[in-house]
């Protein structure tokens, strides 16, 4: 009997780039990104076409060894811009209240 090796193909983890590593502009399309923005809205905000931004994002992509917004987005927010994600959260004080039948 033959046994035969197989090795799985796996993508390296590369570390997320600093912020610095980044123009302006795709540090920009990554926040927005990681703020939840659809192409359609960042491209709006940034004065960009939609061709543009998803130009972007396939570097931004390839810079982060992402495949996905999500991914993009986690790495975003947890390894170039950590404060945002642990920074202090608002939360309004009628959350809730009107539920439990109270009203300010």
């Amino acid at each position: 009997m033959k046994t035969v090796k197989t090795s799985r193909a796996t993508s390296p983890v590369t570390s997320a780039p600093e912020r610095s590593t980044l123009s302006p502009r795709l540090a920009g399309v990554a926040e927005l990104v990681a703020c939840g923005k659809c192409d359609c809205e960042i491209a709006a905000e940034l004065g960009l076409s939609e061709d543009t931004v998803g130009a972007y994002l396939k570097l931004i992509f390839q810079r982060f060894g992402v495949h996905t917004r999500t991914a993009l987005a986690v790495r975003w927010l947890t390894e170039v811009q950590p404060e945002v994600a642990t920074g202090p959260r608002t939360i309004p004080t009628n959350v809730g209240m009107a539920r439990a039948g109270h009203t300010d």
